[in-house]
């Protein structure tokens, strides 16, 4: 950050030049701060919140200092192998200029500072300009150097720019490009969902550095830490943006947009304070005599007077506006990704609906309806980390094993074992469900079995023999509790069913502990038994489905007592997997170099990146002495998690057969020709014959009620 001083720099700059030229170039100096405000002024006229001339020209001064230190060092010549270096001279200021304070004006004139509120109103610019960013010179759409120039400042002027204590301004330069100019596919509007080497493709020639279609294919680390972040209704400072992504997970749009707006208002009675108490010292004295300012108190202006101080905090929104993008640029693909890179020996799985239900889409008729019947399941590993998840339209299994195909295409990939044991609290209902993918898994009920007799318990929250009735239902199963790190021991089926069966008739003899409904949900929990669901063949791992029932707590978190659109309760869940994950992997004791090198950060595409490029410069600098910096493992299972396409429902259930044709149909087609192009494949030719005759029935005949 640097303080700007326009005539301070003005006279300074002047002072290099040749005795006889310096008026000329203070003159010069001056007409064309004044045209560009004037360009400037008819642009903001016409906006709905006007900059205040005041700004304009102070912002127009630093044009012309940097327009000034890019002359110098521009290069002259196509021969020329470097830039010219600046003189030592003259100063190097920016690209975050600051308005100069009191401060400066009592220094400057001691006699009479200028004591204006007027001085607290300018906004601080941030300048995007390659003589700070050289690396900018690169289109970005086409990502070539060649045939790319600079075409000037923005002709509209400086952007508005939302910052975390005070709001600011950016201006920036326009990028033409001549490979694009002359490429016909570039002349339509943006097309986002087209990509072409993970780079998003983008329409038009030219460009803004202020401009979101600049800085689209950007991560958002990879952006110049002194460079806003742009969108297409505001732009954010670096520092509001690190907030929103660290804080929206555990807050709201609303709450969030509160506390930027207390921090704003904070910033300007701050300001209010720092004008009177400036006023009050403009006391100097001289000579033993006192002398006062001329400047007269007045008010401060209000902090929303659109001519004045002008604090516009941002809205909420904006907030859910900024998230959505971070999540679909990086987030989901970082928490995706790093999905792809688990698996696991004991597989636990398990429905949340409570959270699901707060997902919500808006119909035509502005109607809110709740889509996911089916909840969200989620996969957990035997070390609490989530290797899977999804949202189901309902509660069928083919949606379960619609899921568990991609765990079984990774695990592929990876060249792991497929997992060897699957936990559910219905074990019996799900069995299909897996048996379908990994028919040499088996599959196990989780202790919920104790749950369900203390749920039959006389007077539960009453009964004294109730704490007493659990532990024994529990120690019917286990041999020994979790502790400690260590997995917990469990009884052979024969020994669990012999135990099980008389601690239900102890306490049956007692009298007041069981209720009419025991005995039939002690049969059921013996069957169970009986088909060794409770029973473990591998007692050196965690296979009881504690966990994720403890992992609901985290997705019944996210938007606690407040419905979301289905869009933004997406991002969240990615967001929250991915946080989750990082931390369980980076608080064991034995964790992979990569999360070792994360330090718990779940920015891990930055941290792939840092490992990407030192790999890179290693290898071509051959350097030895240093080690290679361990990467993010990429994996080809082609996975995709959250709010993802289901065969199952798209087929209503499987009542549709969706067939791929080799040859394209023409859907102008009459009946006739669509047979005759059909008439190759004799079953195709009957499906068409029985669907015609049956619509044909169903038209006709209407169905008796």
């Amino acid at each position: 950050m640097s303080v700007y001083e326009p005539d301070g720099v003005r006279k300074l700059l002047s002072m290099l030049e040749p005795k006889d030229t310096q008026k000329k170039f203070e003159a010069n100096w001056k007409d064309a701060v004044k045209k560009r405000v004037g360009s400037w002024t008819g642009h903001t006229e016409r906006m709905t919140h006007p900059r205040p001339r005041r700004q304009c020209e102070w912002e127009a001064e630093v044009i012309e200092y940097i327009n000034y230190i890019s002359e110098k060092t521009r290069i002259r010549s196509a021969k020329s192998l470097m830039r010219p270096c600046l003189d030592s001279r003259i100063p190097i200021l920016g690209p975050h200029f600051l308005p100069p304070s009191y401060l400066h004006a009592r220094k400057r004139n001691q006699s009479e500072p200028p004591v204006n509120p007027e001085v607290l109103y300018l906004k601080p610019l941030r300048v995007v300009h390659p003589f700070y960013h050289p690396e900018l010179a690169r289109c970005p759409r086409c990502n070539c150097t060649d045939g790319v120039s600079w075409d000037g400042w923005t002709g509209t002027g400086p952007r508005d720019v939302h910052g975390l204590m005070l709001d600011e301004a950016a201006i920036g330069m326009q990028l033409r490009c001549e490979t694009c100019k002359n490429d016909p596919s570039s002349k339509k509007g943006l097309e986002s969902e087209c990509e072409r080497d993970n780079r998003k493709m983008i329409k038009g020639h030219c460009f803004a550095t202020t401009s979101q279609d600049f800085w689209r294919n950007w991560s958002h680390w990879s952006i110049p830490a002194d460079v806003p972040i742009f969108f297409y209704r505001c732009a954010v400072t670096r520092e509001l943006f690190d907030l929103v992504i660290e804080l929206r997970p555990s807050s709201t749009a609303g709450t969030l947009t509160e506390n930027i707006r207390q921090l704003h208002l904070l910033e300007y009675h701050r300001r209010k304070l720092d004008y009177l108490q400036a006023w009050k010292s403009r006391r100097t004295t001289r000579h033993g005599m006192d002398f006062f300012s001329p400047n007269p108190l007045r008010a401060f202006s209000g902090p929303y007077d659109v001519k004045e101080y002008n604090a516009r905090p941002i809205s909420h929104d904006m907030v859910s506006e900024i998230f959505q993008e971070f999540v679909s640029a990086t987030r989901e693909r970082e928490s995706e990704e790093y999905l792809r890179t688990l698996s696991g020996i004991s597989i636990s799985f398990d429905n949340t609906f409570r959270a699901a239900t707060k997902a919500i889409i808006t119909s035509r008729e502005k109607q809110k309806l709740k889509v996911l019947k089916g909840g969200i399941i989620s996969l957990m590993n035997e070390n609490g980390e989530i290797v899977g998840w999804r949202f189901c339209h309902g509660q069928s299994n083919a949606e379960i094993s619609e899921l568990l195909e991609g765990l079984k295409t990774r695990c592929e990939a990876l060249g792991v074992p497929p997992p060897e044991v699957f936990v559910a609290d219905n074990c019996c209902h799900v069995r299909s469900a897996v048996d379908i993918v990994f028919p040499d898994a088996t599959m196990k009920l989780d202790l919920i079995l104790k749950a369900r007799y203390a749920t039959v318990i006389l007077n539960p929250s009453k009964n004294p023999h109730r704490k007493e009735v659990v532990a024994e239902i529990s120690a019917c199963i286990l041999k020994k509790h979790a502790e400690g790190g260590n997995p917990a021991k469990y009884w052979e089926r024969n020994e669990q069913e012999t135990r099980l069966t008389s601690t239900f008739e102890k306490w049956a003899c007692e009298g007041t502990v069981w209720s009419a409904g025991a005995r039939r949900v002690h049969e059921e929990q013996l069957k169970h038994v009986r088909k060794g669901c409770l029973e473990r063949q591998r007692q050196d791992i965690r296979t009881d489905g504690s966990r994720v029932e403890g992992s609901h707590k985290g997705w019944n978190s996210l938007q606690r007592a407040h419905t979301s659109g289905i869009v933004t309760f997406t991002g969240l869940c990615h967001d929250f997997v991915l946080r989750r994950n990082v931390r369980v992997a980076f608080s064991r004791a034995s964790k992979s170099d990569f999360i070792t090198s994360t330090h718990g950060s779940h920015h891990i595409h930055l941290v792939d990146r840092i490992a990407k490029q030192f790999n890179n410069l290693r290898l071509k600098e051959k350097t030895t002495s240093t080690c290679c910096l361990p990467e993010l493992q990429d994996v080809p299972s082609n996975e995709h998690f959250g709010l993802v396409e289901s065969s199952f429902a798209s087929t209503f259930g499987g009542l549709l057969d969706i067939k791929a044709e080799d040859t394209p149909v023409d859907l102008n087609m009459s009946g006739n020709k669509m047979l005759e192009a059909l008439s190759d494949d004799g079953d195709a030719v009957d499906l068409v014959l029985r669907s015609h005759h049956t619509l044909a029935g169903v038209l006709i005949h209407p169905w008796p009620l």
